[in-house]
């Protein structure tokens, strides 16, 4: 999103980068252009890809709740979200344009040779499990050691997102440091690899993140776990 002051068109812009449908995107733009209230929702994403010291437009407000949006005289309203929710209903007086920020990091740990429609198959099930919409994946991390596995490299082109690899001393230290978010810890897989564990620890590394999203979810060949990323780290 642009990060300078907000005047129309950028805010056309901005609802042209949704996911909405081109009809839903030029009734809220025509409720920009005409001055009419226009609100805000933001449930995930950057916080600040607008400039603190600049005010928007008069005709736009944000609002701290999804239900006090809904309860507003809004005509049109941004949701910012990385969630499926069903929101029909709650806003069904109004013309709701859904952004999905890139907000979701995905730790991801297989077997040799496990192919990209099984990897994918457990993907997608875990976030239609947790709501969460797979639009809104950042990335997908990983160990050192699955670099050149064919399915994780083709489910990270199929989403569009980088594939990152993360060394073996890294993923070990999120075991010693952030013990609270772990669930898991294979002697097994530390056995055979040297890690006790991928799916959690990528996710967190790769997320900049000190709590999961989504714990770890194993298949009989497969791994993931999901954190939502930190836009403001220390």
């Amino acid at each position: 999103m642009p990060s300078r002051r907000f005047g129309r068109d950028d805010w056309i812009a901005v609802l042209a980068a949704s996911i909405s449908d081109s009809a839903t995107i030029t009734r809220a733009s025509a409720a920009v252009i005409n001055d009419q209230p226009v609100g805000i929702w933001q449930g995930a994403g950057e916080g600040s890809w607008w400039p603190e010291d600049k005010p928007f437009p008069n005709n736009i407000t944000v609002y701290p709740a999804l239900e006090d949006l809904a309860a507003s005289a809004c005509a049109a309203a941004l949701i910012i979200t990385d969630t499926s929710d069903p929101l029909d209903a709650l806003l069904a007086d109004k013309i709701a344009v859904i952004y999905r920020p890139r907000s979701l990091m995905v730790g991801m740990g297989c077997r040799r040779g496990v192919p990209v429609e099984e990897l994918d198959a457990l993907l997608t099930q875990t976030f239609r499990e947790n709501n969460l919409s797979l639009r809104s994946i950042a990335g997908i991390g990983t160990a050192e050691i699955k670099r050149g596995e064919p399915g994780l490299e083709l489910l990270a082109e199929r989403y569009g997102v980088d594939l990152s690899f993360l060394q073996a001393d890294e993923l070990n230290k999120v075991f010693e440091t952030n013990q609270e978010a772990i669930t898991s810890k294979s002697e097994r897989a530390y056995g055979l690899v040297g890690v006790w564990g991928v799916a959690e620890p990528s996710a967190l590394l790769t997320a900049g993140a000190e709590e999961l999203l989504v714990t770890r979810i194993k298949t009989e060949r497969a791994t993931v776990a999901v954190a939502r990323k930190n836009f403001n780290p220390k």
